[in-house]
């Protein structure tokens, strides 16, 4: 989100629309917590202001600890080819400590209030978690 509103703040322009899917949507809430007056409008899709639900161990960062190769076997659906390539090339440590971090982090549902501007959200019906999807949709 300091990234994004640096190359704003650089370029002179006072405020744009974003869309952000899925760690892009988290980074869409963080400008509207941080940066309301830059964001004339967010389109999220994949992702919600509230805290990741705990109940029990978390499967993606058990999947992630087991190695770059199992970086596929998280998802829930098959892993086309050229996709699983691309999967198995990240920084392992890297998103180990993305998870571990956003497990620990308490949302931003205290922007319910000032979210005005236009955003509307898309996540998929059988997504894990569409019911926060769906909660920050009535809310908002």
């Amino acid at each position: 989100m300091a990234d994004i509103t640096a190359v704003l703040a650089d370029l002179d322009i006072p405020g744009a629309h974003y869309f952000g899917y899925s760690m892009g949507g988290k980074i869409g809430f963080a400008m509207a917590r941080y940066a309301l007056e830059r964001a004339h409008s967010l389109i999220i899709g994949g992702a919600s202001p509230y805290p990741l639900p705990q109940a029990g161990p978390d499967r993606m960062l058990d999947g992630l600890k087991q190695g770059a190769e199992a970086i596929p076997s998280i998802w829930s659906a098959p892993v086309p080819a050229m996709i699983r390539a691309r999967l198995v090339k990240n920084d392992v440590e890297a998103h180990i400590a993305l998870r571990t971090e956003a497990l620990q982090h308490p949302g931003f549902a205290e922007i319910e209030p000032v979210m005005t501007m236009p955003c509307p959200g898309f996540k998929g019906i059988q997504a894990p978690t569409v019911a926060s999807a769906r909660a920050i949709s009535s809310a908002l």
